[in-house]
C-alpha cells in the first residue's frame, strides 16, 4: 500500500489480529505477522486462469502458506497469488478454508488460508488444427 493511501480501522483491526493470536500453532512453521499487497487469480479444475484476478492484503505469512483478506469469499479450490511489486513468480495454491469475518451491509471483508503448492507457469495456448 502507498503511504498516501489510508486502511480503514476496521479493516485494520483485522490486519493486527495475527499479532494477537493465543491459540495452538496448526502450521509447521511459524506465523509471521506480514503486510503485503497480492493478486488473487482463481484458477479452474484444468488449472487454467478463470475469471479476472483480484486485490488482497495478506494478514500472515508462512513457509507454507499464507492467510490473506479480501472482500471476495473464495469459491475455487486452487488459485496463483503473486506479489502486487513483482518480487516473485506466482505461486499455485491451495484453498484451505475462507470466511466471512467481518461485514457493514452489502460490503464483506472475508479470511482466506492458502497452503502454497509449486511456482505458477502459465500454459501456451496451444491451437488444435
Amino acid at each position: 500500500m502507498t503511504s498516501t493511501q489510508s486502511i480503514d480501522p476496521g479493516v485494520e483491526s483485522l490486519l493486527h489480529s495475527a499479532d494477537s493470536y493465543d491459540g495452538p500453532e496448526r502450521r509447521a512453521s511459524r506465523r509471521i505477522p506480514r503486510t503485503l499487497e497480492i493478486s488473487v487469480q482463481p484458477l479452474d479444475d484444468k488449472m487454467i486462469e478463470s475469471g479476472a484476478p483480484f486485490f488482497a492484503i495478506t494478514r500472515d505469512i508462512s513457509q507454507g502458506g499464507l492467510a490473506y483478506l479480501s472482500s471476495r469469499r473464495a469459491d475455487f479450490d486452487k488459485a496463483v497469488i503473486s506479489v502486487n511489486q513483482g518480487i516473485a513468480p506466482g505461486i499455485v495454491c491451495r484453498i484451505c478454508n475462507s470466511s466471512v469475518i467481518h461485514s457493514c451491509g452489502l460490503e464483506e471483508f472475508c479470511l482466506t488460508n492458502v497452503q502454497f503448492l509449486h511456482l505458477y507457469k502459465r500454459r501456451k495456448n496451444v491451437s488444435s488444427k
